[in-house]
């Protein structure tokens, strides 16, 4: 079917990292007057792509969901997918949108990706670039988690589960014109996770969660923290994502 879409929407459906689905689809092509006694151009003055039981990752951000649905409307001017829902492997739900106009080398584009109910595994990690994903594998850190298992130090009648489900939205933009930047920023919260900080490995319970990751810097914006026994913790982690060597950590 891709092969019959227009070039400039198959262009920007490789967002989707070349998505697979079943489509019903609609497209209108039109032609104007003669121009100076010349034929006007063909126009797609309107299209549409309704899919399902789709399969597609977000290139940005190619965490994998199936059962994919929604539509894609385009016509010479812009391309908009709207309300795309899915299903990743662990059960989290999709839902996107993305505009894209004008359809040329200067387009402005918003996508706009929102993930919920999502556990922080490998699977998700590995869907992050090294250095976006560093603020959670200092949060989490796995090794810390098993030693502190093997040595007995997190009783099993102690109220603490490592890792939790993560709500994730992820904005990607980039300004109209010729060799522009695109600009990421995801968000991600927790309303409870069981946390093991690499640095100073304390089982600590977290609620409120949320961290901001950006194309320069990875923040713990806030979350209330306390220990397996009880107390208050005060927990502040930035890290520098913009450096190209090593990675600085606060």
């Amino acid at each position: 079917f891709l092969a019959y879409v227009p070039a400039h929407v198959r262009y920007y459906l490789d967002i989707f990292s070349g998505p697979t689905a079943e489509v019903d689809a609609s497209v209108t092509i039109s032609r104007g007057p003669p121009v100076t006694g010349q034929a006007a151009d063909f126009e797609v003055s309107g299209g549409r792509v309704a899919f399902r039981h789709g399969r597609a990752a977000f290139a940005k951000f190619p965490y994998p969901f199936a059962e994919m649905r929604g539509t894609v409307e385009f016509d010479d001017t812009k391309i908009h997918f709207v309300e795309i829902q899915g299903v990743g492997p662990t059960g989290a739900k999709l839902n996107a949108d993305v505009l894209i106009a004008p359809l040329t080398d200067t387009a402005r584009a918003d996508v706009n990706v929102r993930v919920t109910g999502a556990p922080v595994d490998e699977l998700l990690l590995s869907s992050m670039p090294p250095d976006r994903r560093q603020i959670l594998d200092v949060l989490l850190s796995r090794t810390r988690y098993d030693d502190l298992v093997r040595r007995g130090l997190i009783p099993a009648a102690l109220p603490f589960q490592f890792g939790g489900l993560a709500d994730i939205t992820v904005n990607v933009q980039r300004p109209e014109g010729l060799d522009v930047d695109w600009a990421t920023r995801i968000s991600v919260r927790f309303d409870t996770i069981g946390l093991v900080p690499e640095p100073f490995p304390l089982p600590i319970i977290a609620r409120n969660v949320e961290l901001t990751i950006t194309d320069d810097k990875a923040v713990l914006e806030r979350g209330d923290f306390s220990g397996l026994a009880g107390g208050k913790a005060t927990l502040q982690a930035v890290i520098d994502t913009g450096y190209t060597t090593a990675t600085p950590i606060q």
